[in-house]
């Protein structure tokens, strides 16, 4: 739900796992995606498994270089800086709501 609409735009000819460290909290998985223009792109991810169903979930994305998780933390601090913690609770509530209404349709 967070990641997944970042990348709406893009089509890939192929996906490639060039390599997965294991690590003690995560799985650092380094990845090639080829554009349809035949352009490569190297991007990595942390996969976690969930501790409810068991499923590997996507807890970072990491393109060239930059951190999503890192830049969503900042995003979320400029947020609460400029309206206050209750004031972007009450909009966090409300997507978690939108997004609950929108996976059950």
């Amino acid at each position: 739900n967070t990641y997944g609409p970042k990348f709406d735009n893009y089509s890939a000819k192929s996906f490639k796992i060039d390599a997965i460290e294991e690590k003690k909290k995560y799985n650092f998985v380094k990845s090639t995606l080829e554009i349809s223009d035949g352009t490569r792109v190297s991007f990595a991810f942390r996969i976690k498994r969930d501790k409810i169903d068991n499923k590997f979930k996507i807890i970072d994305v990491i393109v060239e270089k930059v951190s999503l998780i890192i830049t969503q933390k900042s995003e979320f601090s400029s947020a609460i800086a400029q309206s206050g913690i209750s004031n972007f609770l009450k909009k966090m509530q409300e997507k978690v709501k939108n997004q609950r209404i929108k996976n059950n349709d």
